[in-house]
C-alpha cells in the first residue's frame, strides 16, 4: 500500500497538466489486456494448471507536442492496473501422518501502479477531426498488493474458503515493460477527442520472481481533454 500512496503523489500533476503547461492535453484512459507467460509450461507439474493473464486498467495520460509539425508527442501518465489469474492443483498425502488429498483453486488479483513513457507519431491526418497514430515506449510497473481468494476441498473434510488482501514475495517491487500500439483519434463536436488503440506489451523484466516474462495484447480507449 505504501508504493501506491507514493505513486498517487504523481496523479495531481498528470490530471492538471493541461492547465499549467501550454499545448499539453490530458487523457482519461481505460484498458484491457489478455496475456500469457513466455516459455512457461502451465501444465508442467502433475495435477496443476495455471490460467492466462487478464489485466484491467484505469488512469490518466499527459500528451505534450515535441515538434513544430505537431506530429511527434511525448506521452506519460499514471494508471492503476489489476491483473487476474487462476491456479488449480492437487496436493496428495503419501504418508500416514500427512493430510488427505486437497484440491486447491486460487484466484488472485494483483494490483500495480503504472508509469508509462512513450513517443507518439501521427501517421496520417485523415481530415481535420480524424488522425491515425503510432505509439511506443517503456513502462515502469510498481507492485502494490494482491487480493487472494482460495478455495480447497479435502478428501474427507469438506470445502474451505479463505479470502485476504496482502503483499506477497512473488512479485518484484518494480519491473519494466515495453509496448507498441496503433490507434485512431477523432474530435467530438469541437470538444474532447475520443481515441482507441490496439496495444502489445512485452515484459523486459518478469513481474513474478518465480515465473517467466509475459506478453500481452489489448485495447486502450478513452477521452482527451
Amino acid at each position: 500500500m505504501k508504493n501506491l500512496m507514493i505513486a498517487l503523489l504523481f496523479l495531481p500533476a498528470f490530471v492538471s497538466a493541461q492547465y499549467g503547461i501550454k499545448k499539453c492535453h490530458t487523457d482519461l484512459v481505460f484498458g484491457y489486456d489478455y496475456g500469457d507467460r513466455i516459455n512457461f509450461d502451465k501444465d508442467g507439474f502433475e495435477d496443476r494448471s495455471v490460467s492466462s493473464l487478464q489485466t484491467f486498467r484505469i488512469g490518466a495520460n499527459v500528451r505534450y507536442p515535441i515538434s513544430q509539425s505537431q506530429r511527434w508527442f511525448l506521452v506519460t501518465g499514471f494508471r492503476v492496473a489489476g491483473r487476474l489469474s487462476h491456479e488449480d492443483f492437487f496436493i496428495i498425502g503419501t504418508k500416514p501422518q500427512t493430510p488427505p488429498a486437497k484440491h486447491y483453486q486460487i484466484t488472485s488479483q494483483d494490483v500495480f501502479a503504472e508509469l508509462p513513457f512513450r513517443s507518439r507519431f501521427v501517421l496520417k491526418n485523415i481530415n481535420r477531426e480524424n488522425r491515425l497514430f503510432l505509439e511506443g515506449g517503456i513502462q515502469f510497473n510498481i507492485y502494490v498488493f494482491s487480493h487472494w481468494k482460495e478455495e480447497y476441498s479435502e478428501q474427507f473434510g469438506g470445502e474451505i474458503e479463505d479470502e485476504r488482501i496482502e503483499r506477497t514475495n512473488n512479485f518484484q517491487d518494480m519491473f519494466l515493460t515495453s509496448n507498441l500500439s496503433f490507434g485512431w483519434e477523432t474530435e467530438i463536436r469541437n470538444g474532447p477527442e475520443f481515441f482507441i488503440q490496439a496495444i502489445g506489451r512485452l515484459e523486459l523484466m518478469p513481474a513474478d520472481n518465480y515465473d517467466a516474462n509475459a506478453i500481452h495484447v489489448g485495447i486502450e480507449t478513452g477521452f482527451r481533454f
